[in-house]
């Protein structure tokens, strides 16, 4: 794939070290990436799953960036006297021709998309320190545990039915038929998360196309596990933003609800890039009131 439009997945300039990674067999061996199964087959559906959905709105052609996506552990900037273990990527997602194919039996997208991907930094002086990042949702969608380098590009099939979780199909990261499957959507995140906590913190914003929780980490309840997801209105994951630390039981579960605002553990994903089919690369907004960027 061309970089010819960088920064990008800001994409930051590194030597690519591809003998780690030198095939897509070896990148779906360490991230979990389902091969390309082909767009679901019409003629197998088992029944109709209603109306078709409005038109997705991404296209052939249609490059979504994603730069610096960053997983922290007890950095500086959080507390003090400890050692930083974090990773720094980024991934970019082009849409392929035809462009997005719908499945009559699920009502489904399929995106058939390129992907790729480079690490820009890694930081682990403890490596069983550094795996306890796997906890953070962002790990389980991009590729965290590398050394360096950048992998070989390969096209998948995305679907978008599925709203991102922790542990969720990759091939549902990152788009989403926002418009569509919103309502559906929060109701399985919501479900999700009670089945980690309890009595967690909720919020659904519809209009802002955001997902938001706090609930303590299973098996810890002095951690708490802040994650707050947006998409889009083009369909895709626009802005993740993610914490643990300290819980302070006087406060709400949300992001405010970190003792001393201490943060040992963190993710903050943004200024992604769409470039249409053709343009130039132009910074989404995220949410409400987000008006025509990044057209």
């Amino acid at each position: 794939m061309s970089l010819a439009s960088l920064p990008a997945r800001h994409l930051l300039p590194l030597a690519l070290g591809a003998a780690a990674l030198s095939s897509c067999v070896c990148e779906r061996e360490v991230f979990n990436v389902i091969p390309d199964a082909g767009p679901p087959d019409a003629a197998v559906a088992q029944q109709d799953a209603g109306p078709p959905p409005p038109e997705f709105p991404l296209k052939a052609g249609d490059l979504v960036r994603y730069g610096t996506v960053g997983v922290t552990y007890c950095n500086e900037s959080f507390s003090t006297n400890c050692t930083e273990h974090s990773s720094t990527w980024s991934m970019e997602f082009k849409v392929e021709a035809p462009g997005p194919q719908l499945d009559p039996g699920s009502n489904a997208w399929v995106v058939p998309a390129e992907y790729f991907w480079q690490i820009a930094e890694k930081k682990s002086p403890d490596a069983t320190t550094y795996q306890t990042l796997s906890k953070l949702w962002m790990t389980d969608f991009g590729p965290w545990e590398a050394e360096a380098g950048a992998s070989d590009s390969e096209v998948n099939q995305y679907i978008t039915t599925d709203v991102m979780l922790k542990g969720g199909n990759p091939l549902s990261f990152p788009f989403f038929d926002v418009d569509s499957r919103f309502d559906t959507a929060a109701q399985a995140f919501e479900t999700y998360i009670r089945t980690l906590d309890a009595e967690p913190f909720i919020q659904v914003q519809k209009a802002a196309r955001k997902f938001s929780a706090g609930y303590l980490e299973p098996g810890d309840p002095t951690q708490l596990h802040f994650i707050s997801v947006v998409y889009h209105r083009l369909g895709f994951v626009c802005l993740v933003n993610e914490s643990i630390g300290p819980w302070d039981p006087a406060r709400t579960k949300n992001e405010s609800g970190f003792s001393n605002n201490q943060r040992d553990f963190k993710t903050l994903w943004q200024y992604t890039q769409l470039t249409r089919a053709g343009g130039s690369p132009q910074f989404c907004r995220c949410g409400t009131g987000a008006g025509s960027d990044c057209e």
